[in-house]
């Protein structure tokens, strides 16, 4: 995994080659109509080393690249961030957490030491307020906590926004559960960004 931004250029639009009828050699009936079509699409350059640290989206190699598509909105054209829910699972707070070693939250830039960064408190949903106060600190973050134990934390808009590392390590991850608003993401990253890169255009 390694820190990028996903850029976005203009979309740009071709006149392409079109056939409206075969052309089969054998055929003495030539090919019919202008076959005139345009696609449209655009360019999503990556950029090393600025920005999240992110999880890629395929099970190949992290890297950068350069993809294509058109920006697309699932909510009527509003960004949207990146989501992920933590719930302290633990029973006996601070209890549970006693000796077992630094756990830390990696979400994205930002990595968080449990019982340092944040107090345990005594309950999980105080556990939950503290965290969700500290992670809210963000500049480019936002949480809240939902008063039974769980936050909702929510990350960077944007294309990378569904790539941001999200997950928990450490003696005490187990202590921990994090789920994509989507449901259980394997990959450890956050969820449900927008805008998305969508599929060309062929009219």
């Amino acid at each position: 995994m390694g820190k990028k931004l996903v850029t976005a250029q203009a979309p740009f639009t071709m006149l392409v080659p079109g056939l409206t009828a075969p052309t089969d050699p054998s055929s003495n009936t030539p090919p019919t109509g202008d076959g005139g079509m345009t696609y449209r699409t655009q360019f999503f350059p990556d950029v090393p080393g600025k920005g999240e640290k992110t999880q890629p989206t395929s099970g190949k190699t992290p890297g950068t690249s350069t993809r294509t598509g058109l920006m697309a909105w699932e909510t009527q054209n509003v960004a949207l961030p990146g989501r992920v829910d933590i719930e302290c699972v633990a029973v006996a707070v601070p209890a549970d957490f006693t000796d077992l070693g630094p756990t830390f939250f990696h979400l994205g830039e930002y990595v968080i030491e449990c019982g340092v960064d944040f107090d345990f408190g005594v309950t999980p949903a105080a556990c939950a307020d503290n965290l969700a106060a500290f992670i809210d600190s963000f500049p480019d973050w936002s949480c809240a906590a939902t008063g039974s134990g769980t936050v909702r934390a929510n990350g960077p808009a944007g294309i990378v926004g569904n790539e941001v590392v999200a997950y928990v390590a450490g003696p005490g991850a187990s202590l921990w559960s994090l789920e994509t608003i989507g449901g259980a993401d394997p990959q450890g990253r956050l969820h449900d960004a927008d805008p998305t890169i969508g599929p060309p255009e062929i009219t």
